[in-house]
C-alpha cells in the first residue's frame, strides 16, 4: 500500500496564510457598522393588510425600525404599507433588491414623507461618519419615468435621535429622478456615543390610478467618513472662486466632490458640482467660479466622497465644509434729494470719472470700484448734481463703503456753499470760522465752526418750485448745552423755518423748507448759527449747503362727475 505524505504542516501552513489573507483584507476594506445592513429576513411583522384577495404580512427588516413624518403624511400613515420586497414579487416578475436575498420595499397611493432608522451605538464622539443606501424610487408605472415627483434622501442624527423631523437630523441633499436604484449620502460627527441613521423618500402626489408610489431600500452602509477643506476667494466684485480638497480616510480612495452655494437669505442650493444618479462622469474637479452680486452674504459648502478599497464597494461622504462670504468692493447707497428723498429719475453716478452706474427707482445704486480710493459724484440731465465729488475708501473685496449722495438743484442761489474757499462769500460775525480737510464731507474740504458765530447769506430767487434749504452738518465735542441753529429766511429775510440741535454726532443731512406755495419769488437766505452754552465749546462741520427748487411731483386731477 503506498503510504500518504504528512498533510498536517501544509495544511497549517495554508491556514495561517489564509487567517493573515483575511486580516490583511478586513483592514484594507473598510467595516459596515450597521446590523442588518442588506436589509435580508427575518422580517418584524407589525401588522396584516389585504389586497387584491390577498393578504400580506405589513414588516421591516430586522434591526431596522419605520418611520413617517406627519407633515407629509396624511391619515397618521395608515395609507403607507411596509414589505419585505419577495413577499410582492409576483407583482414585479423579480425581487427587486441590490444584494442578498431580500430588500425593505414601502407604499402608499396617497403622498408621504417616510422611510426607515437604525440607531448605531459605540461610535466615537468628535469622529466623522459616512452613510449611505440604495434606494429605488417609482412614481406609478414603471414604463414611463416622471421625475421630481418623489424626492430620496439620507440622514444622520449625530446625537442618537430618532425623531426624523428633529433639528439635530443632518439630511443629505433631496434627489428627484425617477425608476432608478441611487444611493445618496450624508456626512456627520458623533456628538454622542449613539447615532441614528435615515434613510428617507418624499412622495408630493397621489399616485396615479390604480398604481401605487413605491420605494425600494437595499445595501445600506456606514462607515468613518473623509475630512473636506474649503477655500473662498474673491476674484472681483462680482465672482467668486471656490476651491476644495479631500482626505480619504484609511481602507479607502478618492471617489467624488460635491459643491453648492447660495444666498445667505435664500434657501435653494445653486450646484457648482453635484453628484447623483445622472452624473456622468464622477464629478473630481477641485474648484469651480461663481457669480455673485456685490454686497450680499453668500453661503459655500463642499463634501468630498471616498470609496472603499477592494471588496464590496460602497461610497460615503463627509460633513459638509461650509463658509460664508459677503463679497465687496463697492461703494453702494442711495442718491437723495434736498429733502432726502429718493431722486426721481435715473442718475448717473461716477467714480473717477471712469466708472459709471445708474440709480433705482428707489434711489439705490451699487458701484463697482474694487478696492482703492475713490471721488464719487452724481448727475442728471435736468442739472441736479453733487456739488463736489465725495471722496471714499474701499479697502477691500469684502467690504462695501456705504455713501449717502445729495443732489443740489440747478437753480441753487447759494455761493460757496461747498466752503472749498473757507468762508468767502458768507457774511461772519464773531469766532472766523476754518476749513478742515481730514473727515470733511465732500470736495477739498469742510467749514469748521467754532465759539460762537453766524453766518449768514441772502439772495434772490425767481420761479423756484417750493424752495428748500438743504446742508450737511457734523456736531463733534461739546457737553450737550450749545446749540446748533440753522434759519431758513423768506419775505423780508425774517425767519420762515428753522433747524436746532446739540446733540454730537456724524454727519448728517437736513432740510428746511420756505412753506411759500408751489412757486416763489422773491429774496431768501440762510442763517447760521452756533451759541457756546456750556463749559465744553462744540465745534460743528458743515458742507453742501445749498438753497434752490425741489423735485417736481406732478400730480393727477380725475374729474368730478356730477349726476
Amino acid at each position: 500500500m503506498q503510504s500518504l505524505p504528512n498533510l498536517k504542516l501544509p495544511l497549517l501552513l495554508i491556514a495561517l496564510i489564509t487567517g493573515l489573507m483575511f486580516v490583511l483584507w478586513s483592514s484594507a476594506w473598510a467595516a459596515n457598522l450597521l446590523q442588518n445592513d442588506g436589509l435580508e429576513p427575518p422580517f418584524v411583522k407589525y401588522g396584516e393588510w389585504t389586497g387584491g384577495g390577498r393578504t400580506f404580512d405589513l414588516e421591516v427588516a430586522h434591526n431596522w425600525q419605520r418611520f413617517y413624518i406627519p407633515a407629509g403624511t396624511p391619515d397618521n400613515g395608515n395609507r403607507l404599507r411596509y414589505f419585505r420586497a419577495s413577499a410582492v414579487e409576483f407583482l414585479f416578475g423579480s425581487v427587486e433588491k441590490r444584494d442578498g436575498t431580500d430588500a425593505q420595499l414601502y407604499w402608499s397611493t396617497s403622498p408621504f414623507d417616510a422611510g426607515i432608522y437604525q440607531q448605531v451605538s459605540g461610535v466615537t464622539i468628535g469622529e466623522y461618519y459616512g452613510f449611505q443606501a440604495g434606494i429605488l424610487q417609482v412614481y406609478g408605472n414603471t414604463t414611463t419615468k416622471i421625475h421630481n415627483k418623489m424626492f430620496r434622501s439620507v440622514g444622520i442624527d449625530p446625537f442618537g435621535g430618532t425623531d426624523p423631523a428633529g433639528a439635530n437630523v443632518i439630511w443629505g441633499p433631496e434627489e428627484g429622478l425617477d425608476a432608478d436604484w441611487f444611493y445618496p449620502g450624508v456626512g456627520a460627527q458623533a456628538q454622542s456615543t449613539t447615532i441614528t441613521v435615515f434613510v428617507r423618500v418624499r412622495s408630493i402626489d397621489d399616485a396615479p390610478p390604480l398604481e401605487e408610489n413605491v420605494v425600494w431600500v437595499d445595501d445600506t452602509f456606514l462607515d468613518i467618513a473623509p475630512t473636506t477643506t474649503l477655500t473662498l476667494t474673491i476674484d472681483s466684485p462680482t465672482q467668486v472662486t471656490a476651491s476644495w480638497n479631500g482626505t480619504p480616510r484609511s481602507g479607502f480612495h478618492l471617489f467624488a466632490y460635491e459643491a453648492q452655494y447660495r444666498k445667505a437669505s435664500e434657501s435653494t442650493w445653486t450646484n457648482l458640482q453635484v453628484f447623483d444618479s445622472s452624473t456622468s462622469p464622477i464629478p473630481t474637479a477641485t474648484s469651480a467660479s461663481f457669480t455673485v452680486e456685490p454686497g450680499q452674504q453668500y453661503v459655500v459648502r463642499a463634501r468630498t466622497w471616498h470609496e472603499q478599497n477592494g471588496g464590496d464597494l460602497h461610497e460615503v461622504p463627509s460633513p459638509w465644509a461650509e463658509q460664508t462670504i459677503t463679497v465687496g468692493g463697492i461703494v453702494a447707497g442711495k442718491v437723495l434729494d434736498n429733502q432726502g428723498k429718493p431722486f426721481l429719475g435715473s442718475v448717473t453716478v461716477t467714480a473717477g470719472g471712469a466708472l459709471t452706474t445708474s440709480s433705482a427707482a428707489d434711489g439705490s445704486y451699487a458701484l463697482h470700484t474694487g478696492a482703492g480710493t475713490f471721488d464719487i459724484t452724481a448727475t442728471h440731465p435736468t442739472g441736479w448734481n453733487t456739488p463736489q465729488p465725495v471722496r471714499v475708501t474701499v479697502p477691500d473685496l469684502q467690504t462695501v463703503t456705504p455713501l449717502t449722495l445729495t443732489l443740489r438743484p440747478p437753480d441753487n442761489i447759494i455761493q460757496n456753499g461747498d466752503f472749498e474757499t473757507g468762508p468767502a462769500g458768507w457774511q461772519v460775525t464773531g469766532t472766523s470760522p476754518t476749513t478742515i480737510t481730514v473727515g470733511h464731507r465732500s470736495g477739498a474740504a469742510s467749514l469748521s465752526l467754532s465759539g460762537t458765530v453766524t453766518l449768514t447769506q441772502t439772495g434772490y430767487i425767481t420761479g423756484s418750485y417750493r424752495p428748500v434749504l438743504s446742508f450737511w452738518y457734523k456736531v463733534n465735542n461739546g457737553d450737550g448745552n450749545d446749540l446748533f441753529i440753522v434759519d431758513m429766511l423768506g419775505t423780508g429775510l425774517s425767519t420762515a423755518s428753522s433747524f436746532s440741535t446739540s446733540t454730537v454726532g456724524d454727519w448728517q443731512h437736513a432740510w428746511l423748507s420756505l412753506d411759500s406755495g408751489d412757486v416763489y419769488t422773491g429774496p431768501t437766505g440762510v442763517r447760521i448759527t452756533l451759541e457756546q452754552r456750556g463749559g465744553t465749546d462744540t465745534t460743528v462741520w458743515l458742507d453742501e449747503v445749498s438753497l434752490g427748487s425741489s423735485q417736481i411731483v406732478y400730480s393727477t386731477y380725475l374729474p368730478v362727475i356730477l349726476k
